[in-house]
């Protein structure tokens, strides 16, 4: 060719060809200036090129100009110059000596669950610095081809026919800012769709992309790299993954399939919201979290575990600390006789000090000769399954072994949930009520209560009073789970009058209004 004899600027002289599409190609160059390697991008006004690709663009460059992120190509230089007599528009970035994931699974390289993870990580908090950006800059096309990695992380086939790569380590690069694919008709006027088919998310086919719409587009990256199947040739139900088929669960654990299924998810509010919060969730603790667990406050200890089958809410009840053993028994109850025996030969003064003297002596004893040490943590557990119903029960954990329990107290079919409610709770300082000549009086406290309600039995949420903003955290996750409402039960003296009227008890009071 003979832009590739010719230095463009008498600067950059092409060395080789990378990529050759209608009107858009992709060189490897030499900055004549720095002897550096770059990467020339190119597009000329030739048919089948449109305004709407020159100003993509013309976007890219002016993206990339305003990013500066070691995993993100530099902006190098931007001009528009004839070629041949053909308007040709110039971008030069940064040269990076790798190769993509597409090249490298079809060069037959395997990659481990971990393996996956640690990309992922890379991936994400790369993409937290272009989102965070004012406005958003969304990328719009991730898919394997335009995600490099350093050559010489990946092996060979015949290597990774004998065993999959374990772990990554290596820098991994996201490029390829603003590539076009398609434009179609929109009613009275064009949209231009960028991505490729399967990795694009619903909303991107209307022209509305937003921070969430690439994480969609990674997660199906992600899911090639376990499968090394393209996306649309994976089972689907209902246009979603199917991620309980054979082929996903042979290469995900559950918690990264719940992770997967939510990135991957069609509809745009049942993703993640951003990608640091993607981030926080692949890297939480335990064996699963909630969809909604960005809205977790920092403060709260309660835990919540989800998948597509089960609920689990764990809420601490406690802790059982270890007993005096009987050396330091001995030594206290020395004590104490001491005390009282200063106390009655020598009198109620200095009987004082000696008592003083006790108080100071437990303090001794229990943090100097025998720290408490906790054996057992114990928390309120409330389990909903699809299948088995709900119950509740105690969750215990041994500190020393690690090993939990739990021991269920009660349990209802799944069916016969109809009610989740939060009770505001109130103190009513004065009531009375006439029933029957008979006057009852005195004061009534209604607790803060967030309760689940199979028919006639309760589930309360913990036995304290959550906050406002856990409230909040856990009306999203139960009601989403559960398809039911919060409904919002507000204490008044008036109803509550009524209800003792009728005869009810304190307790009685507390079962749940009809539905």
């Amino acid at each position: 060719m003979k832009q590739l004899t010719a230095p463009l600027l008498n600067r950059y002289k092409l060395t080789k060809s990378l990529s050759n599409k209608a009107g858009r190609q992709t060189f490897l160059a030499t900055d004549l200036q720095t002897s550096s390697a770059v990467v020339v991008k190119l597009v000329q006004l030739t048919q089948g090129v449109q305004w709407t690709d020159i100003k993509l663009f013309q976007r890219e460059a002016s993206i990339l100009r305003a990013l500066d992120h070691p995993a993100i190509p530099k902006y190098q230089d931007y001009f528009e110059v004839e070629i041949d007599g053909i308007p040709s528009f110039v971008l030069v970035q940064t040269h990076i000596d790798a190769i993509s994931l597409e090249a490298a699974v079809e060069s037959g390289q395997l990659f481990s669950e971990q393996a996956v993870i640690d990309i992922a990580n890379q991936l994400l908090e790369t993409l937290c610095y272009p989102h965070q950006q004012l406005p958003p800059v969304i990328h719009r096309d991730i898919k394997p081809s335009n995600i490099l990695i350093e050559s010489d992380t990946y092996q060979t086939s015949e290597q990774a026919a004998n065993q999959a790569c374990e772990k990554w380590t290596s820098r991994v690069y996201l490029v390829d800012f603003g590539a076009v694919q398609t434009v179609v008709s929109h009613n009275s006027g064009t949209i231009t769709i960028v991505g490729s088919y399967g990795y694009v998310p619903l909303e991107q086919f209307s022209g509305r992309a937003v921070p969430a719409s690439d994480l969609y587009s990674l997660g199906m990256t992600l899911l090639y790299l376990l499968t090394s199947s393209h996306p649309a040739d994976l089972q689907q139900t209902d246009g979603q993954i199917a991620f309980d088929s054979p082929e996903i669960k042979s290469v995900t654990s559950p918690k990264l399939a719940i992770w997967l299924e939510r990135m991957t998810h069609p509809y745009l509010n049942r993703r993640f919201d951003s990608a640091q919060i993607a981030l926080t969730a692949l890297n939480s603790k335990g064996d699963g979290y909630g969809y909604y667990h960005h809205l977790k406050p920092p403060e709260s200890t309660i835990e919540i575990y989800r998948d597509r089958h089960r609920l689990k809410i764990l809420t601490p009840s406690g802790s059982e600390t270890d007993k005096f053993s009987p050396l330091c028994s001995f030594v206290l109850f020395a004590w104490f006789f001491s005390a009282v025996s200063l106390q009655i030969f020598l009198g109620a003064v200095l009987g004082l000090f000696a008592w003083i003297g006790l108080g100071i002596g437990i303090i001794m004893v229990r943090t100097l000769i025998q720290p408490p040490k906790l054996r057992k943590l114990f928390h309120d557990i409330i389990a909903i399954d699809r299948e088995h119903g709900i119950c509740k029960g105690v969750h215990t954990r041994d500190l020393k072994t690690d090993a939990t329990s739990v021991k269920w107290q009660q349990a209802s079919p799944f069916q016969d949930i109809n009610l989740f409610s939060y009770n505001t709770g109130h103190r009513f300082n004065q009531i009375s009520v006439n029933r029957k000549k008979n006057r009852q009086s005195g004061s009534v406290t209604i607790p803060v209560k967030l309760s689940i309600y199979a028919n006639n039995e309760e589930y309360v949420i913990g036995e304290k009073s959550p906050s406002p903003a856990e409230v909040n955290w856990i009306e999203k996750e139960v009601s989403d789970f559960l398809g039911l409402p919060l409904r919002t039960i507000t204490s008044t003296k008036n109803n509550l009058k009524d209800s003792m009227q009728r005869g009810l008890t304190k307790q009685a009071y507390h079962q749940p209004p009809k539905p």
